[in-house]
């Protein structure tokens, strides 16, 4: 794997972005593309705290591009993801998000760049703190620069007992994609183009990270019998393996101590792991 020399003094810089209007049409639009259905969020009356997705994806793309050499650019994938909520997203009032930087570090994947977000309201209240990180596949760095991320190294202790165990299933539907697209408007060919998802080594198109990521919050919330996802704290997951239109979504789900934990590991309907190390909190 060739070492690459990335562009260490842009890490630390931060990088913001649109502002976004969660009105009711684009409020019930995200909802249904990571299918909740939860009346309240159909009608756009309320809004998911998932919304708060929508906001970070220029400012996180730009903040990994920027470490990145162009002619690495193509070959990012989305490696983990984390958000701790604050202040419910509240329909009407428009939400911006910033990035940046925080450490690079050499993997036997590639290079890894981890990233902060944070996502506010306009007056300035903290809606959600996020953090991500971008695999840079196929070069290595011998920087060791900054803050290793821990998502998905720190999970609630897991109750053994059969009672802590519960298995959900989330359809897929064959739209999805299209659907998650234009509702958070990334349009990342590989998520829409068959020829672009197949030259990037993919059978096809593959589900955004962050929509599968919602499709199963939305699950395990529901099946932990505290209602949607307006319940959550924080979620987190790694991306282990891509998730596919039409294929369903198969999640064992483990009760922990404390009780309004949820470790979580999702499978595709053909065995193959999707997500790994995933964590939920409930309010």
């Amino acid at each position: 794997m060739p070492q690459v020399q990335f562009l260490r003094a842009s890490v630390g810089e931060w990088i913001g972005g649109r502002s976004v209007v969660p009105d009711p049409a684009s409020a019930r639009a995200f909802a249904g593309a990571i299918n909740d259905d939860t009346t309240e969020l159909l009608d756009g009356t309320s809004v998911t705290p998932m919304f708060g997705i929508v906001p970070i994806y220029g400012p996180l793309f730009e903040a990994v591009d920027s470490v990145t050499p162009e002619h690495l650019r193509g070959t990012i994938v989305h490696g983990a993801h984390e958000i701790l909520f604050h202040e419910p997203i509240v329909a009407g009032v428009p939400i911006s998000a910033r990035a940046r930087v925080t450490g690079l570090h050499g993997s036997r994947a590639g290079t890894v760049v981890s990233v902060q977000i944070i996502v506010t309201t306009t007056e300035g209240h903290l809606s959600s703190e996020q953090w991500a990180t971008a695999i840079v596949r196929g070069a290595t760095t011998t920087a060791d620069l900054g803050e290793r991320t821990t998502i998905g190294k720190v999970n609630a202790a897991a109750n053994d007992s059969d009672a802590g165990f519960n298995r959900v299933v989330s359809s897929v539907l064959p739209d999805q994609t299209h659907l998650y697209a234009a509702a958070s408007g990334d349009n990342n060919a590989v998520h829409v183009d068959d020829e672009a998802a197949r030259q990037a080594g993919f059978a096809g198109v593959i589900l955004h990270g962050l929509c599968t990521l919602g499709i199963v919050a939305g699950s395990v919330t529901r099946a932990s019998g505290v209602g949607d996802q307006r319940s959550l704290r924080r979620v987190s997951a790694r991306f282990a393996g891509p998730a596919y239109p039409g294929v369903d979504l198969v999640t064992d789900i483990r009760a922990t101590h404390p009780t309004d934990c949820y470790n979580f590991e999702t499978r595709d309907a053909g065995g193959r792991k999707v997500l790994s190390s995933g964590l939920i909190e409930i309010r």
